[in-house]
């Protein structure tokens, strides 16, 4: 009776609770000059969790980052000032550092606009090349 119960309590909880994909993200920031060198380790996760672990540790305002395109989970190691850090994090989209003297990072606030390459009107998809109009 008790290994019935067993199974039993198995079937419903994979029948409640179906298989998903976990995602064990860490984002590691180890260093005491964060303006000049720090070691920026990232486990499986995504610039906008690490856009959040910054914030999280330094106090940085970080707006748009819904509009990060291609915002994929990886693992990846970053050495130099924070402001180098998050100009390689966002390399492909738009975005404004603004620099203050709120925190130790020297950034204020990070604004975040949206994809550089979704944003040219050449790389839209279904936008047919120009044509050149007829010769008379």
């Amino acid at each position: 009776m008790r290994k019935s119960a067993g199974l039993l309590s198995l079937i419903s909880t994979t029948i409640f609770f179906p298989l998903t994909t976990l995602r064990a993200e860490s984002v590691t920031i180890e260093g005491s000059s964060p303006s000049e060198s720090v070691q920026f380790i990232m486990t499986a996760s995504t610039t906008a969790d690490a856009l959040q672990a910054i914030h999280e540790k330094y106090g940085v305002e970080v707006t748009g980052s819904d509009n990060i395109s291609g915002n994929d989970p990886t693992s990846t190691t970053y050495t130099g000032s924070i402001t180098s850090i998050v100009g390689r994090l966002l390399r492909n989209q738009n975005f404004v550092i603004v620099r203050g003297n709120k925190n130790v990072t020297g950034i204020d606030r990070i604004q975040i606009s949206g994809s550089t390459h979704a944003a040219d009107p050449k790389n839209a998809p279904n936008n047919p090349p120009p044509q050149t109009p007829p010769m008379p």
